[in-house]
């Protein structure tokens, strides 16, 4: 199928499927006239490329994690996937406890500012807490 066809069927641009092709994620065969042609299983990969993406997986980490898939979709406990999705979690725990901190000293701040009676962080406008 022709890469129009693949971003119609996916819903996914075609210039990122060029993308993905460039970085290896997608297989996709050139054609005597330069097209590429892309096989009936690339719609679903290209759902399972969005989907690691979509969790925060660079594209590096994407391409590690593809040929960990098994037939159902879903991903076989390889070491490989194993490795990457406990490195993952990891780094977004790095980024909640960023968050925190962050929070923390806004609402810091706010309650250094607070005038007598001023009800403080959480109430009206903007829900800090």
């Amino acid at each position: 199928m022709r890469i129009s066809e693949l971003a119609r069927r996916s819903g996914v641009s075609a210039r990122s499927l060029r993308h993905y092709d460039r970085h290896g994620l997608l297989n996709a065969t050139r054609l005597p006239n330069g097209y590429r042609d892309f096989t009936e299983q690339s719609v679903e990969q290209v759902r399972r490329i969005r989907s690691l993406l979509g969790v925060g997986l660079s594209l590096a980490g994407v391409a590690a994690l593809l040929p960990c898939f098994a037939d159902d979709g879903r991903l076989a406990g390889c070491d490989r996937a194993r490795a990457r999705l406990v490195d993952q979690i990891a780094a977004l725990d790095e980024s909640l406890a960023a968050m925190a901190r962050t929070r923390a000293m806004l609402a810091e701040e706010l309650a250094r500012w607070a005038e007598p009676g001023d009800p403080g962080p959480g109430s009206g406008g903007a829900d800090l807490e």
